[in-house]
């Protein structure tokens, strides 16, 4: 992906009623589309004084604030408690999701400093504590890519091969109520 498909990725997308049949197609919809923003994020740690890099954090910021917080339930409150229902014992799922939880958690403090940051270059353009914010934003990336690996390699497979039909519904029809859209089926 090149940064200018990831300066795009963040603005572009409006979820359909449709995509929510296919809930863990949105997912890793979902996880490409952060792929996108830490790629961004990492272009603007490597060049700050970039204004087409800078010119995108509007919509991260919109993402990081609206969306991201939504993809986290989606995964804490229908995902994970539904896999580990249909998972069998040598599956071994419980350690991970048991990580990606903690990881959820300690996240929040880091995303916090990154949408403050983004928020003041948004509304007034200088960077407030250049380190401080390259730092966190890195960070951030980082943290969130690894992140997504798991996620990508161990829980979306694992998914798919054990979630039932009505499994998907249940969990199409609570991310799409999250969003305020009408599940179709």
């Amino acid at each position: 992906m090149t940064v200018s498909d990831a300066a795009s990725a963040p603005a572009s997308w409006e979820p359909t009623a449709a995509q929510f049949r296919d809930p863990l197609g949105y997912i890793r919809a979902e996880h490409d589309r952060q792929q996108a923003i830490f790629e961004l994020l990492r272009s603007v740690v490597a060049a700050p004084d970039d204004r087409v890099g800078r010119n995108q954090l509007g919509p991260v910021l919109r993402y990081i604030v609206e969306e991201m917080p939504r993809h986290i339930e989606d995964e804490e409150d229908g995902l994970f408690p539904l896999l580990q229902d249909r998972s069998r014992p040598s599956d071994c799922v419980g350690d991970v999701i048991e990580m990606l939880r903690w990881e959820h958690e300690i996240d929040q403090d880091l995303a916090a400093r990154v949408q403050a940051s983004l928020r003041r270059l948004v509304e007034s353009d200088p960077f407030g504590a250049p380190n401080t914010f390259l730092q966190d934003c890195l960070a951030f990336a980082e943290t969130q890519c690894r992140h997504l690996t798991w996620e990508n390699q161990v829980i979306l497979p694992l998914a798919r091969a054990r979630l039932t039909r009505d499994d998907l519904d249940s969990l199409g029809r609570a991310m799409a109520a999250r969003r305020n859209i009408a599940y179709s089926a």
